[in-house]
């Protein structure tokens, strides 16, 4: 068995073959599927090393795993020149996973073997964040391979539905959410300090758009007798705001309607530190990312959605957040 940080790590580095595609059929992939293949291979076998820092810096593994590494830095390098023409989210995303691949490969270089096995594990959030942004998420059959061969259950369940959201298995990323929400072994105040109410509601509004389902799973949530006193004020709120999107479709991809929602999660929020305005944001976020991937728009709106996109970021949705407003 593979353990999990190899597993994320694999993950990560050929999902990123797949980062900002809607369609595989739509895209023109600059490698070879074959070439392509003879990585993934190739990385199998590389990332179960990278998790004992003693065998990831042994003279006898050196030569091996530094090509793998050079490989790696090879192919993200093709993938952004492929996005670079693409729309400003995807190839951002490109652009940091080839520095963070870069990065391990030249630190591994120069001796520096545990910062180099971080980042290459670390590389994985630019695909985290890649498969929270596409509303309409696809399975991913060498992910699922990865996730079959390590032992889910040790780990933390924050952790696990992280890794389905990586395969893209966003109903079994929920789930495990929702089953953590109201494990009575788990802590109300630990699961919103990991984040994970908010990573939890990027997955369940931005991508799969389920503010009906959210709504009741946070209800039952509610009742629990350990919430600490924030969550005390702050659920009902997120309640109530998703019970008004309960019947509607997938928000209109337009400025207007974006600027609308802008407006009301103002008047709910209180100040920068109020998280009132949470699932207001992420849904806006969701309309605002549809809209600057159509290139029919002019430079100015355009240039204006990023603007609220990087506003709404700043504010802090978590790993599933690289701020915009520069873009």
């Amino acid at each position: 068995m593979m353990r999990p940080a190899a597993v994320i790590g694999a993950i990560g580095v050929t999902l990123f073959l797949s980062c900002g595609r809607g369609d595989q059929e739509e895209v023109e992939v600059e490698q070879p599927h074959q070439t392509m293949g003879e990585i993934f291979e190739n990385i199998v076998v590389l990332l179960p090393a990278s998790v004992d820092p003693e065998g990831f810096a042994s003279p006898g593994s050196r030569a091996s795993i530094q090509a793998r590494l050079d490989l790696l830095a090879d192919a993200s390098d093709s993938l952004q020149r492929h996005t670079r023409a693409k729309e400003a989210t995807f190839a951002q995303l490109s652009r940091t996973l080839t520095r963070d691949v870069e990065a391990s490969r030249d630190r591994y270089a120069l001796g520096d073997y545990e910062d180099a096995r971080e980042r290459l594990v670390g590389s994985i959030w630019n695909c985290v964040e890649c498969h929270s942004l596409q509303r309409s998420a696809r399975r991913f059959s060498m992910a699922e391979r990865l996730l079959e061969s390590v032992e889910l259950e040790p780990l933390p369940p924050h952790e696990r539905a992280l890794l389905h959201v990586l395969a893209r298995r966003m109903p079994e990323a929920i789930t495990i959410w929702e089953a953590m929400f109201v494990d009575p072994d788990v802590s109300p105040a630990q699961v919103d300090a990991a984040g994970a109410f908010r990573d939890y509601l990027a997955i369940a509004l931005r991508v799969e758009n389920q503010p009906e389902r959210a709504a009741r799973v946070l209800r039952a949530t509610a009742q629990r007798a350990d919430l600490p006193h924030h969550l005390e004020s702050l659920l009902p709120r997120w309640i109530e705001i998703l019970d008004e999107f309960e019947n509607d479709e997938a928000p209109t991809a337009s400025l207007e309607h974006a600027r609308a929602l802008k407006e009301r999660a103002d008047r709910v929020s209180t100040g920068p530190e109020d998280r009132s305005r949470l699932v207001l944001d992420i849904i806006n976020s969701g309309v605002l990312l549809e809209f600057v991937q159509d290139d029919k728009h002019n430079a100015a709106d355009r240039a204006e959605a990023y603007f609220l996109l990087g506003q709404i970021e700043a504010r802090g949705l978590g790993p599933f957040s690289a701020p915009k407003s520069e873009l």
